[in-house]
């Protein structure tokens, strides 16, 4: 720590410690760019990381979901069937019991 006089005033300055201040600084800017570039990209909710599908155009069953979601938030999950998926007037699709038991079924639309 060194004393610097400027004019009539003495400033105590610690050039050590204010560069080890710069550098958190910069790491906490750092972060919370991070952070803002996650959110808005879908890593926490909806953005374009968080769509997915799984199934193709020409497959029988297409199913469109969310990857990341926040609790008790409201959630579509699109399942379309083609033609060749129904057998007569009826399609049956099955979930897995784990996966219905961590949700609220709140409409289902044909």
């Amino acid at each position: 720590m060194g004393i610097q006089r400027v004019g009539d005033l003495e400033i105590s300055q610690d050039t050590a410690f204010q560069r080890r201040e710069w550098v958190l600084q910069r790491v906490g800017w750092v972060v919370w760019i991070a952070v803002i570039v996650a959110a808005m990209s879908g890593l926490m909710g909806e953005g374009p990381l968080s769509d997915a599908t799984a199934g193709g155009p020409g497959d029988l069953l297409r199913v469109r979901y969310h990857r990341f979601v926040r609790h008790a938030a409201p959630r579509t999950l699109e399942i379309e069937l083609q033609p060749g998926a129904v057998q007569g007037k009826q399609a049956r699709v099955w979930l897995n019991q784990e996966y219905l038991e961590g949700l609220e079924i709140q409409d289902i639309t044909p």
